[in-house]
C-alpha cells in the first residue's frame, strides 16, 4: 500500500526480505567468487571454454566471438515503427466508427 505520496506505507513493502542485497553481502560474494578464480583456477575455465569452441558448442563460441569482438550492433527501422502506429491508429479508428 501506498499514501497519497506514492510512497509505501510503513510494514506494506513490495517485496518484504527481498530486493538487492546489501552492499557489504554483495561484496562478499564476488569476494567468494574472485577467491574461486585465483591461483589458476581462471586458466582451467578458459581451457574449458576452449575445448567447448573447439567441439562446436554454439553457446561458447558465441560468447567468445561476443567479447572478443563485441556483439553485433543492432539496429531498429525507427520508420517501420512509426509506419506500424499509423496502420494502426488507423485501422483503429476506421473500425470503431
Amino acid at each position: 500500500m501506498r499514501d497519497e505520496k506514492g510512497r509505501f506505507i510503513p510494514g506494506h513493502e513490495p517485496t518484504p526480505g527481498g530486493g538487492r542485497p546489501s552492499r557489504t553481502a554483495e561484496e562478499a560474494a564476488l569476494e567468494k567468487f574472485r577467491a574461486r578464480f585465483r591461483n589458476g583456477n581462471f586458466e582451467a575455465v578458459l581451457d574449458a571454454l576452449q575445448r567447448q569452441c573447439a567441439k562446436g558448442n554454439i553457446q561458447a563460441i558465441k560468447l567468445v566471438f561476443d567479447y572478443l569482438l563485441g556483439a553485433p550492433a543492432q539496429q531498429i527501422d525507427l520508420n517501420a515503427q512509426i509506419t506500424r502506429i499509423i496502420v494502426e491508429h488507423v485501422r483503429d479508428t476506421d473500425t470503431s466508427t
